[in-house]
């Protein structure tokens, strides 16, 4: 897939009524033929809302640049309506590309006079108006840009490093942790991982092989800074990837700046359900209480937080799965051991552009969320987020149910905006004053 047309505002008007006015920019070579296959250079994700694509960028000068971009939020823009959406760059990132007017549904295309890329999701035309670089394509439907004006956030999906070598067994029921160094342990003994979904063949584009094991990573306190608890951190991706280059490591890291023992709990996502995937952060939530002398913390002041789908995974586990309820609750085929005898309450709940709710689907009902017994919740949100509506009525409905709630609202932020925003800040000032309640 590959490149169709950008208009920047610039051009004239005519260029929806012609395709051959306006002819555009002649510098560097210019192809009119068919796009052929590319090598690919990575693979991206563009969320869209709560829609995520995957894509790739293509291995040429032109998409190098642009993946030294990455993660970036952009707004859109309307150059061709029903055609294609737009955003612009901060700055140019090639000074000669090789161009073309040839595309496929999917492209990305970048236009160096604007700089901008243009986002293909409409394939109605016989070939480009101007001339375009091809950088790369998505995958998937497209056509969700028909009428889709909010922000995008677009980043590579990074190759998981190996995790480290673990003291004295490799999962969270025989580890020995070590909280002056970071650590990966798997969250479930092999084999007795409590599961609804059986997953044998990555036939659908999941994200995650059949063998992946979900993990919790620590991110400890650095030597001299005084511990104050203990944050467990979900990332977003509706429920198809993990963000945590935007949304885990670099929020993990920041926390423990702050006197946080910071973990990243990398949940298992679809085919699995919603209901599976709380189960790890249970499991996670144990697993640090059961080491909460080692970690130099009370075992009271643990609080879990999430992104987008990673909030809604924590509000999964703190409305159904905390306390001690057993795995086998879901699964009847769990072997319970000791872990599941230590309770995953958490003292507090980050809502990072997210919601009690499912995907895409905030709740309202006051009953289900006073049952849950609630802890202190902080929800934070920009103006633009396709959502705000929704992370407005959930936050009001917990309140009326009886849930301390503190909200920050980021004016002009859209969704997707991971640590930047000036947000942790305030958020430190909400869990310390949630621990000290306990």
């Amino acid at each position: 897939m590959m490149v169709r047309k950008l208009l920047p505002l610039a051009l004239c008007t005519a260029l929806l009524t012609s395709l051959t006015a306006c002819g555009g920019n002649s510098s560097g070579p210019v192809s009119h033929e068919t796009p052929e296959s590319q090598e690919t250079l990575t693979e991206i994700t563009l969320t869209a809302g709560e829609t995520v694509l995957s894509g790739v960028l293509f291995d040429n000068e032109t998409a190098r640049a642009f993946a030294e971009l990455l993660p970036l939020d952009a707004p859109l823009w309307d150059p061709a309506p029903g055609y294609a959406r737009a955003f612009d760059l901060p700055r140019r990132i090639t000074d000669a590309p090789v161009r073309t007017r040839a595309y496929e549904l999917g492209s990305l295309a970048y236009w160096d006079e604007g700089p901008s890329i243009a986002i293909i999701y409409n394939d109605n035309r016989e070939e480009t108006v101007v001339p375009v670089t091809a950088i790369g394509r998505l995958d998937g439907d497209v056509s969700i840009f028909f009428g889709y004006d909010q922000p995008v956030h677009i980043e590579e999906v990074k190759a998981e490093e190996a995790p480290p070598p673990a003291r004295g067994g490799d999962t969270v029921l025989t580890a020995l942790p070590d909280p002056r160094i970071r650590q990966t342990f798997y969250l479930w003994e092999e084999g007795n991982a409590p599961a609804v979904t059986e997953y044998t063949v990555n036939s659908g584009g999941y994200f995650d092989e059949p063998d992946f094991r979900p993990t919790i990573t620590s991110f400890p306190v650095p030597e001299g800074t005084s511990v104050k608890g203990a944050v467990l951190v979900c990332a977003g991706g509706a429920f198809q990837f993990r963000s945590d280059e935007n949304e885990g490591t670099p929020v993990a890291e920041a926390l423990a700046k702050l006197g946080y023992q910071a973990f990243v709990v990398d949940y298992r996502l679809r085919p699995y359900t919603q209901q599976e995937g709380a189960l790890d952060l249970a499991r996670a939530v144990r697993f640090v209480r059961k080491n909460a002398d080692l970690y130099g913390i009370d075992p009271e002041d643990i609080a879990v937080m999430g992104f987008s789908a990673g909030g809604i995974l924590a509000g999964e586990m703190l409305l159904h799965w905390d306390g001690t309820v057993s795995p086998a609750a879901l699964d009847s085929s769990y072997l319970p051991d000791e872990l599941d005898a230590v309770s995953a309450d958490a003292a507090a709940d980050g809502m990072i552009y997210s919601f009690y709710g499912r995907l895409s689907v905030g709740t309202t009902d006051v009953e289900l969320l006073r049952s849950g017994e609630l802890p202190p919740t902080f929800y934070c949100y920009g103006t633009e987020d396709p959502f705000y509506r929704q992370f407005l009525a959930n936050a009001s409905a917990a309140e009326e149910a009886g849930v301390t709630v503190h909200r920050l609202q980021l004016d002009g932020m859209p969704h997707g905006f991971g640590s930047r925003g000036g947000w942790l800040e305030e958020y430190d000032r909400f869990l310390t004053d949630a621990f000290s309640r306990g």
